[in-house]
């Protein structure tokens, strides 16, 4: 659980996906379905990959990687031309299958040591990100609630958050492609 907590609230790639999925969602419903559409996503993947299910090779790392990057890209881009709420479950899950992957090369090489154990093991992780995910959730709908009035109430403000995440993600990007 330790594992997963710390793996996700160090991973700034993971935790600025999850800023980016929730900037323009101001509803406690559809943030519901948005989180858990991604944590259904990575879990997914994270499973597959534990049990060797899915692309294996040198290759497929850094196209994880820049392929995470590609994802922040892509949501922050989105969000400052006018995400669409209603289907932002869609790319959270879908991208939560990225993530997925990326979440199981830092667990990979623990599974060595779970022995019969590794359901356990990868519950656990997941349980961790988990929890790091809802903290990271929490600080950050407090934060959005004081950064997004005044001069940065609406739009202004969600693009501005969007295009410094974007930027960021793309140099991310070019470096990890």
């Amino acid at each position: 659980v330790a594992l997963g907590i710390e793996h996700l609230l160090t991973g700034i790639d993971h935790v600025l996906f999850v800023l980016c999925l929730i900037i323009p969602v101001r509803q406690l419903r559809p943030l519901i379905i948005v989180v858990t559409a991604f944590t259904l996503g990575h879990s997914v993947t994270l499973i597959a990959s534990a049990f060797d299910i899915g692309p294996s090779g040198a290759w497929f790392p850094p196209f994880v990687e820049t392929a995470i990057a590609a994802s922040i890209l892509y949501t922050a881009i989105e969000n400052a031309i006018g995400a669409s709420v209603r289907w932002r479950w869609a790319l959270a899950g879908l991208f939560g299958m990225v993530h997925g992957f990326g979440f199981s090369y830092a667990l990979k090489e623990y599974l060595q040591f779970s022995g019969s154990h590794l359901l356990t093991s990868l519950f656990a992780f997941n349980l961790g990100i988990e929890l790091g995910q809802i903290a990271v959730l929490l600080a950050f709908l407090g934060i959005l609630a004081v950064v997004l009035r005044g001069p940065l109430a609406g739009r202004a403000g969600i693009i501005l958050l969007s295009l410094f995440i974007g930027h960021t993600a793309w140099d991310w990007m070019l470096e990890r492609g």
